[in-house]
């Protein structure tokens, strides 16, 4: 290629001609990791010492030509003057190499995921004499080369690599950059170890193996599992290969699965792939401690250790051939086992009540000893200490009623919150009065009488206890007192429940603390995150009884202390088998319990919608039975089951009760929810609910009901019907209630479609119908156009906006064609967005009708996808006029060099707020005009030999 010098009135320029040679097949993408695109485009920058720089663009594309694509971008520039300019120029690529052409900015040539081969681009340049020239590029992964002199190929010497330069003065000779594409090559994976075992007690996620991959570099390379246990499996990002929490290796003996690897540019498809094999083996576990709730005794008293104190249990044998070691003795008492002396005792000692603690110190300073539970095979458990109070401290609560004997009677749920056994409430309560348990527990699936004084009552845990309310008893004004002894357990650390079996949806919990516990604080505030309902359900016994919702993360979230409640699993069989109750949690005061007057809960929630049924049935001038069920209606709740809803719980160890439920079918299975969670119903379109009365062992007139005290959350404009599909009646729940005779067994349903009532909705006030929503770029902002083909008790529009995972804002609003009048007649609308957020990819548009009783009712969304600016641009700088500082926005059709400098009117510099390297797209950037003079300014952009100038005046 022959060297071309252009000569100035006195002074020497140099132009240099760069050729690029590529060879080699294509196909990586152009990103962090620098390796090849299926279409590549290469940048080159020259920069003088003046910080001018000039970006080039080389590339290809399998529908180029070699002559001139304006569709890909290739424009031919005007010849290069010989002057003291700074200028760089590609030529044009249907040029022979030895002539001189008008030049261009990018060159395009034929090629693409699979080329092979080469392509050459002849680059010049000219500057003043005396200027150093700086010759930059940044080469993808897996292209190397070379710089050369022309002719002679050798005073440069410059190996090329990855991101480098190199600087030349202005007497330079021209080069030739040789760049060498290797191809790319189809990845191979290994397994280390091919094949596994491990331990049936390990704690997933368990790293079985390491994947190594090795590839060239040059591919987007992406693995993948597959097999009938791949969902036992994951792959993480340092290349580990681990066994999954969902995997089950107590009951599975061995998995396999297939480790893929692919290269989407590569064939085959997948490239590589081993198949791995993991033994699962089976080892002596050593038992698991289930109680250790200590024990309270008063100074120089005895008390029996029972399986209601401590217990173990062991997945290898049976909890008889457990072993109790003592490590540490007590050293305010003695130890006995079957009246004498021990260092040891069995988990059938303990069931037999042959353990037992005498306090024999003079003090009464607590004790305490230590322990570690093993098997007949000599696996043993960690460390663990049994605490012993002497002459304890108590923690107490007291439940408080209405002076009026049989008022307050009724089921409770409990917790402690302290380790206890039912022993502790014996003194305070008569549980002989009855020949029926007064006391159960929940094992999952149904309530278990608790009749023995050694039953324990772990903290974090729930229990179940009935009042009678009598002269005995009685649950006054002054309340009705119950303490435990107080173990010293930390009351400011979190508490873990653990063993909540994923088979079971339902799980009585209760607050640990011994003040109220902020809901919020339950499982990190993530119930759902967990695979928990996000609603927890506690029973109030007051008003015939009835089940009291509360939603973490509502206004009302507060759980107090000794308050006993269930979570429900989201779905069977998924979710955490533990939860943990974050001491944050706490509150400074222990509130009342639920069914203690005054209650500390309300039973309202800070919903857009909410509407409560309540059913009374009644014989007579007695209540037979009262239940309730709740609708919320939420914008962001899911059709059907979600995360915000409850299953009706019947009364606790009732016999004869009715309840109102909204029937659902659910993996195949009937739920009755009372609390549920649907999208608000569509403006003048009428949606309809089931409702199921259901009686059990019980019978009489019901009446279902719409409060009058709980309509506030209810838009005025909603109609709410109860329609009766037995009798035909429907009835309008604003007006009166509905009254019915209830027999016993009604209710009992196989589908939602059998329920004998429905709710039905229409929400009527004001509608408009809108169509053809669009949004449009303008030079003004975006233009959102939108028409209406009917409009009633319509006041007009709110319009609102949004970028990706922001929050809408209400950006302004248009008044009603039609305000307060009815109307079928078509209307238009339009209203711009002045100042849409620039640098941005997309937007989010809304309407919100408004209606008459001024409720605004979201209606239709659009959006708008920026593309990257097809030319180059800068915007006017806003604000303008600017006091203290305005923001310039300017688009780029590719990557490229960009300045922006002030000019004032004499043609002086006084700012340069921009200068360096951008991406293709929208760009925004500040500048203060806090210390220029007041008075008329040029904002002037410079960009890959394209100059843009905007007008800015500064007022102050």
């Amino acid at each position: 290629m022959m060297g071309i010098y252009l000569l100035t009135s006195g002074r020497r320029a140099i132009r240099t001609a760069l050729i690029f040679v590529l060879l080699g097949g294509l196909g990586l993408s152009l990103r962090a990791a620098h390796a090849q695109d299926a279409d590549p485009r290469i940048p080159l920058t020259v920069r003088n010492g003046e910080g001018d720089v000039f970006t080039l663009t080389l590339g290809l594309a399998p529908e180029a030509t070699n002559g001139i694509d304006p569709a890909l971008g290739e424009q031919e520039q005007p010849p290069i003057p010989p002057s003291e300019v700074f200028d760089v120029r590609l030529v044009d690529d249907n040029v022979p190499v030895s002539g001189f052409g008008e030049g261009l900015l990018k060159d395009i040539r034929p090629g693409g995921a699979q080329f092979e081969g080469t392509t050459q681009h002849q680059i010049r340049f000219q500057a003043a004499s005396g200027t150093d020239l700086t010759i930059a590029w940044d080469l993808p992964e897996g292209v190397t080369g070379t710089i050369q002199n022309v002719p002679d190929g050798g005073a440069y010497g410059k190996d090329m690599t990855g991101r480098d330069s190199l600087t030349v003065d202005a007497g330079a000779p021209d080069a030739i950059v040789t760049l060498e594409y290797a191809p790319n090559q189809a990845p191979a994976l290994s397994l280390d170890p091919p094949n596994a075992s491990i331990a049936e007690n390990n704690s997933p996620p368990t790293r079985v193996a390491t994947v190594s991959v090795a590839d060239d570099g040059l591919g987007t390379n992406e693995r993948s599992l597959s097999g009938p246990d791949a969902g036992s499996f994951a792959l993480t990002d340092a290349n580990g290969l681990v066994l999954t929490e969902s995997a089950d290796a107590e009951a599975t003996r061995r998995y396999s699965v297939t480790v893929a690897v692919n290269d989407p540019a590569v064939a085959p498809s997948p490239n590589d792939s081993e198949e791995f094999s993991l033994r699962v083996d089976d080892v002596n576990e050593p038992p698991v401690l289930e109680t250790n709730s200590g024990l309270a005794l008063s100074p120089g008293g005895s008390a029996t250790l029972t399986t209601g104190n401590l217990s173990a249990s062991d997945p290898d044998d049976a909890p008889t051939t457990l072993t109790y070691v003592v490590t540490q003795a007590p050293t305010r008492g003695e130890l006995l086992v079957g009246g004498s002396p021990a260092a040891s005792f069995t988990q059938t000692d303990l069931r037999e009540g042959a353990v037992q603690y005498d306090h024999t110190a003079s003090d009464t300073d607590n004790d305490q000893f230590s322990f570690a539970v093993g098997d007949e095979a000599g696996a043993r458990g960690p460390e663990a200490t049994f605490r012993i109070a002497v002459d304890p401290s108590t923690h107490r609560t007291t439940i408080r009623g209405t002076d009026g004997t049989g008022n307050d009677t009724g089921w409770r749920l409990l917790a402690p919150p302290s380790n206890t056994t039912r022993r502790a409430f014996e003194d305070d309560l008569a549980f002989g009065v009855n020949s029926e348990p007064l006391l159960y527990t929940w094992d999952g699936t149904e309530w278990t009488p608790a009749t023995d004084s050694s039953a324990a009552l772990p903290r974090g845990e729930g229990f179940i206890l009935y009042f009678f309310d009598d002269k005995v008893d009685p649950i006054s004004a002054d309340g009705l007192t119950l303490d435990i002894p107080d173990l010293n357990e930390d009351q400011t650390a979190d508490v873990t429940v653990d063993g909540l079996d994923a088979s079971r949806s339902l799980h009585l919990l209760g607050n640990p603390y011994d003040v109220a516990f902020d809901l919020g604080a339950l499982a990190g505030g993530d119930l759902s995150g967990r695979g928990f309902q996000n609603t927890v359900q506690v029973w109030d016994p007051s008003g015939g009884g009835q089940w009291t919702l509360i939603t973490q993360g509502g206004p009302d979230d507060t759980i107090p202390a000794w308050q006993g409640f269930f979570v429900e699993r989201a779905r069977e069989g998924r979710g955490q088998t533990r939860l943990t109750f974050g001491a944050d949690g706490r509150q400074s005061a222990p509130g009342d319990l639920i069914g203690s007057r005054p209650a500390l809960l309300s039973a309202s929630q800070d919903e857009p919608v909410r509407l409560d049924l309540s059913l009374v049935v009644a014989s007579a001038s007695d209540t037979l039975a009262r239940n309730d069920v709740t609708l919320l209606f939420r914008g962001d709740a899911d059709t059907g089951w979600d995360t915000y809803e409850a299953t009706q719980l019947p009364p606790p160890t009732g016999n004869a009760y009715a309840t109102l439920t909204s029937p659902l079918q659910r993996n195949g299975a009937l739920v009755r929810r009372t609390l549920v969670s649907e999208p608000p119903p569509g403006q003048n379109r009428t949606r309809s609910y089931p409702l199921s009365a259901r009686s059990v062992g019980t019978t009489g007139t019901a009446t279902v009901r719409w409060p009058e005290s709980k309509r506030a959350l209810v838009p005025r404009t909603w109609t709410v019907e109860l329609v009766d599909h037995e009798t035909g009646a429907v009835v309008d729940l604003r007006e009166a209630p509905y009254t019915f005779k209830l027999d016993e067994g009604a209710g009992s349903i196989d589908a939602p479609n059998d329920a004998r009532f429905a709710l039905r909705l229409t929400p009527k006030a004001g509608s408009a119908e809108v169509v053809d929503f669009s949004a449009e770029p303008t030079e003004s902002g975006v233009r959102l156009s939108w028409n209406t083909t009917s409009e009633i008790n319509n006041t007009g529009f709110h319009v609102q906006r949004r970028s990706a995972g922001a929050q809408w804002k209400r950006i302004g609003s248009v008044e009603s064609a039609l305000a307060k009048s009815a109307t079928t007649r078509p209307q238009s609308y339009q209203f711009t967005d002045e100042n849409p957020p620039y640098a941005i990819d997309s937007l989010s548009y809304r309407l919100q009708h408004v209606d008459t009783t001024g409720t605004a009712h979201t209606a239709n969304r659009t959006g708008i996808q920026f593309n990257a600016p097809k030319q180059i641009t800068l915007r006017p700088p806003f604000p303008n006029p600017s006091r203290q500082h305005a923001t310039l926005h300017f688009g780029l059709s590719d990557a490229m060099a960009v300045q922006i400098t002030v000019y004032d009117l004499l043609g002086r510099s006084v700012k340069a707020p921009v200068r360096g390297q951008f991406e293709a797209g929208r760009h925004r950037t500040q500048l203060s005009t806090s210390d220029l003079a007041p008075g008329m300014y040029f904002v002037r952009m410079r960009a890959s030999g394209t100059t843009r100038t905007r007008k800015l005046t500064v007022v102050r």
